[in-house]
């Protein structure tokens, strides 16, 4: 059986740096019409397991370099298009399949005026029932600018 040949814009083959970035396109955020919780190795089993920090399109840096601005909530536990999740334990790339989840959809994740607020809110929603209740992409949120 071989495996089947793509090309990508460019018209050259695809490798499998390429293969892996197409599926992370494919994959969503749990959704409890559609997957159930799975064991990951993190305590039990989860839906989302959240991450939090500062959306990189809205932050600024105090005279101290500290960080200000929106801060949001984002999966690190994400679904294939089979139903098989996928843990991306680095939360650069957690924020990056995000990211570029909001943009394919039209839709964005929660997003609040600040860490504080945005962690405090992951901590209520996971004592909640998480994803299970409601798709965090669904939640309630902070308006953007």
């Amino acid at each position: 059986m071989t495996t089947p040949r793509l090309k990508n814009q460019a018209g050259g083959m695809i490798g499998m740096d390429d293969r892996e970035a197409l599926a992370r396109l494919l994959l969503e955020p749990f959704d409890p019409q559609k997957h159930t919780p799975q064991d990951m190795g993190l305590g039990g089993l989860s839906t989302e397991y959240l991450s939090t920090d500062f959306d990189p399109e809205h932050v600024q840096f105090s005279d101290l370099g500290d960080p200000e601005g929106l801060a949001f909530n984002f999966p690190t536990i994400w679904f294939g298009e089979d139903g098989s999740p996928v843990y991306l334990e680095d939360p650069r790339r957690a924020m990056a399949q995000a990211l570029a989840y909001e943009e394919r959809v039209g839709r964005q994740f929660p997003r609040f005026p600040d860490l504080n607020s945005a962690v405090e809110a992951a901590r209520e929603r996971s004592q909640m029932g998480g994803a299970s209740k409601v798709p965090l992409i669904d939640s309630q949120f902070f308006p953007m600018p």
